[in-house]
């Protein structure tokens, strides 16, 4: 047999697969050389509890006796201690916390992404487009892309948010519906089960969303077949869909009783009842209050996230916002290549069927967001692929016309060579991101602490010039076993009872929120005084 034809198949697969090793691998170069990103968005740390958690075999955690003193944003400690997010990304980033860092989670999350891309262009595209697609979705959302137009490069593969994940779920939805109406198969159709189940233990509202357009269409084929084509359909499609999707629904059934106390009842639900006012969609009323127990809490929900659905009150405040989601939108996605790509193969987009099925459910998940009071790239994540789709697709229409002087093919080599310039800009960006994490306040305490020996405990007082942002109250799942507990100096008795409950540790103050630019932890004696004049005031409960 001739050696060099056998090889080419291999060689072949590789080459189509590359992207998702190059994401591996450009994902953990600022990890490697300025060490893990420091969570620094309140988001982060939800994750990070539920990781942490998960590491320790337990869905949640017991509800501490003095619980109101470690509070935090994006949590609740009743019924049980735990963050208001689904399962999915806490559950890889307590993958990767077992092999190496919580961030290897985050990697892994991104290399499927682009594997299920690629799975998904497979089926329209030739295997070389889709491993164009595989690598513009690498440089565009491992590498470069930004939440808010600002912020961290790359931020799905170099934070604790999320979104590779829910774009991986989705990927092998809209994969797995396009190849069972063409041929009723049961692997497409696991594929397809099990990227429902990502979707809805990532993004479920988005990600139902996302998919309603496509769930049609394969509703209608199915209800279309007949005879052996319905035998065929149902034994397929159906049955090893239900039988991914029954054992995967009980398992979340079980993970809600576990921490809200109902099946039916999700964490993130739980959460909004204790502490959120702002609304779901913008033509919704805020709630009018919750009965916090502390002044930062009601200033983030009262204040921020109150503030953040207002602003779309007057005919101004809501031009701004939308022109802004559209903005985010358009960066993240698009950003300037990929978006002249689509504004040179406009009109071939328009007339390919393909291209406009694709773009139907992009526009449906991209209005849903502008109709939220807020929408970061994360939350449309489910649509990334038919988003490539549609950039490929843009591709390939240029190929053999002349645009801007150029002819087709030249044109798209130096389009992908700017992506690729911006892909090695990016990773340039990450390393100084990941340096600039450490250099965080919180960061910057922590290790102050780290480096004294025995266990800690250090209670965090909030003063009058507390902003947005000022949160340090994030504590691992074990609020008895952890080597460093951040707790709230709220009040001379609370203080009392937090040092009565650990007799054992050394205790430190930060007081934050009176004007230090940089607040950090000093020993304290257990003796001091409180000073009332100086806290944020009693628990308001």
């Amino acid at each position: 047999m001739d050696s060099s034809h056998s090889s080419r198949p291999s060689l072949r697969a590789i080459w189509l697969w590359l992207p998702v090793f190059v994401t591996l691998l450009a994902s953990s170069i600022p990890t490697l050389l300025e060490g893990a990103p420091a969570p620094v968005i309140e988001d982060e740390w939800g994750y990070l509890l539920s990781a942490d958690t998960f590491v320790a075999g337990r869905a949640t955690n017991p509800t501490h006796p003095l619980w109101e003193q470690f509070e935090a944003v994006h949590q609740f400690h009743v019924p049980s201690y735990q963050s208001k997010y689904p399962p999915g990304q806490a559950l890889f980033l307590a993958l990767g916390q077992v092999l190496y860092h919580p961030i290897l989670g985050a990697w892994l999350g991104c290399a499927l992404m682009i594997a299920s891309i690629i799975w998904m262009l497979l089926a329209w595209v030739s295997r070389g487009w889709a491993c164009v697609g595989g690598w513009i979705a690498t440089f565009q959302y491992v590498v470069v892309g930004i939440p808010f137009g600002g912020g961290t490069w790359g931020y799905w593969s170099q934070s604790y948010w999320g979104g590779a994940l829910a774009a991986a779920g989705g990927a092998m939805v809209f994969g797995g519906v396009a190849r069972v109406v063409k041929e009723a198969r049961v692997g497409p159709a696991v594929i397809m089960g099990a990227g429902l189940l990502l979707l809805a233990n990532t993004r479920p509202l988005e990600g139902l969303i996302a998919c309603l357009l496509p769930a049609l269409y394969a509703f209608v084929w199915l209800v279309r077949q007949r005879g052996a084509g319905a035998r065929a359909a149902w034994g397929r499609v159906v049955l090893p869909l239900a039988l991914v999707l029954a054992p995967g629904f009980a398992a979340m059934g079980w993970y809600n009783q576990q921490v809200t106390g109902k099946a039916t009842e999700m964490p993130w639900n739980t959460h909004y009842e204790q502490y959120c006012v702002f609304p779901l969609f913008l033509w919704q009323e805020p709630v009018p209050g919750r009965d916090w127990n502390h002044e930062n809490l009601a200033y983030f929900h009262g204040k921020v996230e109150r503030y953040m659905h207002e602003r779309h009150n007057t005919l101004g405040g809501f031009s701004k916002a939308t022109a802004g989601k559209i903005a985010r939108f358009g960066i993240f996605f698009f950003g300037p290549i990929y978006g002249i790509v689509l504004l040179l193969a406009a009109g071939s987009l328009l007339a390919d069927r393909l291209a406009r099925m694709a773009a139907a459910p992009v526009a449906l998940a991209a209005t849903a967001g502008l109709a939220k009071f807020n929408a970061p790239p994360h939350y449309q994540a489910a649509i990334t692929g038919l988003v490539v789709l549609l950039i490929v697709l843009g591709l390939r229409s240029l190929q053999g016309k002349r645009r801007l002087g150029l002819e087709g093919s030249a044109l798209v080599r130096l389009l992908l060579g700017l992506s690729f310039v911006g892909f090695l800009g990016g990773i340039a960006f990450s390393v100084r991101n990941a340096e600039t994490t450490q250099q965080s306040n919180r960061r910057q305490s922590e290790r102050m602490v780290e480096a004294e020996p025995g266990e800690h405990l250090v209670l965090v007082r909030f003063g009058p010039k507390m902003g947005n942002g000022d949160e340090w109250l994030f504590n691992a799942a074990d609020l008895e076993g952890s080597r460093i507990l951040w707790a709230r100096d709220s009040s001379p008795e609370a203080r009392q009872e937090l040092l009565e409950h650990y007799p054992d540790r050394k205790v430190w103050l930060l007081r934050t929120g009176f004007g230090a630019a940089h607040p950090r932890p000093v020993p304290m004696d257990r003796s001091e005084p409180y000073g009332p004049s100086e806290g944020d005031g009693p628990s308001r409960k």
